[in-house]
């Protein structure tokens, strides 16, 4: 995320180290989910004639998770940053981010819109579309905005993917162990909103870098 904040003001610089990766570990509530499926499997081994309650409890799991995915401020499936800390509330800072950009249509005058007021905001780009309008990318970080990864199709059966397929939408675009520069821009290359931000394949990525270094604290 971006904070809003006095343009003249610098930007911090991002760490010079990534975190070491950590272990992914499922929240309880995907782990209870797990179970519930081998339960039921046992059951329909034993009582398959009970498949109507089986269909019944796996629908019900699965809209409780559903549910909970699409709740913003959850942290049943993870962790979620949902609130600045004390810091940054004291002083009055908020987040504006836009996605599933750019649009030639869209982007432009919001662009114009921040930079009357003076405002910073991040942009989560569709890969896709940055490779179709790498001048607006650009346009985005000469103005002192964040550019981050938002994957690269935005597929509607994301939560779908099995992991190789999740890895591959998200960092088809993403350069790892690296910071932007201007050639990747023009590529329509883009980053992720922080560097642990992502859970796949059992490691968690720590990607090295936005396009600019404003941060929460």
């Amino acid at each position: 995320m971006a904070i809003v904040e006095d343009r003249s003001a610098p930007a911090p610089a991002l760490p010079a180290e990534a975190p070491p990766p950590r272990a992914w570990r499922p929240a309880p509530l995907l782990t209870a989910s797990a179970g519930l499926h081998a339960a039921v499997a046992a059951a329909l081994a034993v009582a398959p004639h009970h498949w109507r309650l089986a269909v019944a409890a796996l629908a019900g799991n699965h809209t409780l998770i559903a549910g909970v995915g699409m709740w913003p401020r959850s942290r049943l499936l993870g962790p979620n940053l949902c609130r600045f800390s004390g810091a940054a509330a004291r002083r009055g800072e908020v987040a504006l981010t836009f996605d599933d950009g750019p649009d030639p249509l869209v982007t432009p005058p919001v662009l114009d819109c921040l930079e009357r007021y003076g405002v910073r905001a991040t942009f989560f780009c569709i890969g896709r579309r940055a490779e179709n309008h790498p001048e607006l990318v650009a346009e985005m970080v000469r103005r002192g905005h964040r550019v981050e990864n938002h994957s690269y199709s935005h597929p509607h059966a994301f939560a779908c993917y099995p992991p190789a397929a999740m890895r591959r939408e998200v960092i088809s675009r993403q350069p790892l162990g690296r910071m932007g520069t201007p050639e990747d821009i023009a590529n329509g290359v883009l980053f992720l909103a922080s560097r642990d931000a992502a859970f796949i394949s059992g490691t968690e990525l720590t990607i090295d870098g936005a396009l600019t270094a404003t941060q929460i604290d």
